[in-house]
């Protein structure tokens, strides 16, 4: 349970946070906020300054929620019982484990905000988004399932082991096995610098991607956004 729980609000809190960028980029294309920006700040930065700000405002949100349950946990006003499930979940969510539970978001929130913001710059206004943003919400759907039908039930598995590998999976896989301590600082390392790459090469297509995205007044498809760049 409360592996499912972290997971889950990984899931909620990279889906909620991630649209959160493609409808600010939305919204201020629908009201020509765009427009006036444009002129004074350049397309890739503000792209930047997007996902940047509201994810500081979503790790603030996660660091303070955290950070109280932790702190309710250590500072003795309450006593929890013995044997209690409040205690197992103090005793699994440790200082360390919350430490990595906030770096994962933050790689996680990073790989999907990408391409919610190249989403968000298609679109004309944010009615269009719920369309648009479909396949993201379908990848990310994808990855909780494989979540809770493989990695979860086997931790040690093959399934396990690789989907600690892909960008889109490897936030929750590499959660799930420190949780149950089955993965080595060798395996954390290397799984971080492959999703710190994806991130990079995410993050330069979107540069190419967005200002073309932004300028244009009307609904564009990723054929069009393509042509645009060749």
């Amino acid at each position: 349970l409360i592996v499912y729980g972290l997971i889950a609000i990984m899931f909620l809190a990279i889906s909620t946070y991630g649209n959160n960028v493609a409808t600010a980029i939305a919204a201020e294309k629908s009201s020509r906020v765009m427009e006036v920006m444009i002129t004074k700040v350049a397309p890739v930065p503000m792209m930047y300054g997007k996902i940047l700000g509201i994810g500081f405002a979503s790790l603030a949100q996660i660091f303070i929620f955290i950070g109280a349950l932790l702190l309710w946990a250590n500072i003795g006003i309450f006593d929890i019982p013995e044997g209690s499930f409040v205690q197992t979940v103090m005793e699994t969510i440790t200082w360390e484990t919350a430490a990595y539970i906030l770096i994962f978001f933050i790689i996680g929130y990073f790989i999907y905000a990408t391409l919610f913001a190249i989403v968000g710059s298609m679109v004309s206004r944010p009615d269009d988004l719920a369309s648009a943003t479909m396949p993201i919400v379908i990848l990310l759907m994808a990855s909780l399932a494989v979540e809770m039908l493989f990695v979860m039930d086997s931790p040690e598995g093959n399934m396990t082991k690789i989907t600690s590998y892909i960008p889109f999976t490897a936030p929750m896989s590499v959660l799930i096995r420190i949780v149950y301590n089955t993965i080595t600082p060798a395996e954390i390392a290397v799984s971080l610098i492959v999703m710190l790459v994806f991130i990079a090469i995410f993050a330069a297509v979107a540069a190419k991607i967005y200002p073309k995205g932004v300028l244009k007044s009307d609904n564009l498809t990723f054929k069009q956004l393509i042509q645009f760049n060749r």
